[in-house]
């Protein structure tokens, strides 16, 4: 795959994984449930390491990675914000959404690496992607209990 197409899917993937960052500090932020708050944080932290490598390659290939994520997401943020507000945090709500968003990335790592990528680049990406998904879990579990 030429190098303009592998940034290009790189890139998508960051603007995802921008909303998913901002979204598990923003959940953080808002839920009462300490220990969800805390692995809200935690995924937050994760997120912003995914975003660092996948920028790293971006730059590697010479181009400008994506540095912010989508305006819907934030706009669905705020939506989130509101939502949260008259629900009195309701975590049911929050878990929901996360999962949502959670199923989107997903999805937009299963697209990608149906494409022919750099040895290199789609071993990242495999590794994130099982990272996703298990954390996924976690949040189920953690908020089943």
């Amino acid at each position: 795959m030429e190098n303009k197409k592998v940034v290009g899917a790189l890139n998508d993937l960051l603007i995802y994984l921008h909303d998913s960052r901002n979204g598990f500090r923003e959940s953080a932020e808002l839920m009462k449930d300490s220990g969800l708050r805390n692995l809200f944080e935690s995924l937050n932290t994760q997120r912003q390491a995914m975003i660092t490598q996948l920028q790293g390659k971006v730059r590697a290939l010479e181009s400008t990675p994506v540095e912010r994520g989508s305006f819907l997401a934030a706009a669905h943020r705020a939506y989130l914000d509101l939502k949260s507000l008259l629900t009195g945090g309701d975590k049911q709500a929050i878990i929901d959404e996360i999962h949502r968003g959670e199923e989107t990335l997903i999805s937009a790592y299963h697209e990608i690496l149906k494409q022919d990528l750099p040895a290199d680049i789609e071993a990242i990406l495999q590794e994130q992607l099982n990272s996703i998904k298990e954390n996924l879990h976690r949040v189920e579990r953690v908020a089943l209990a």
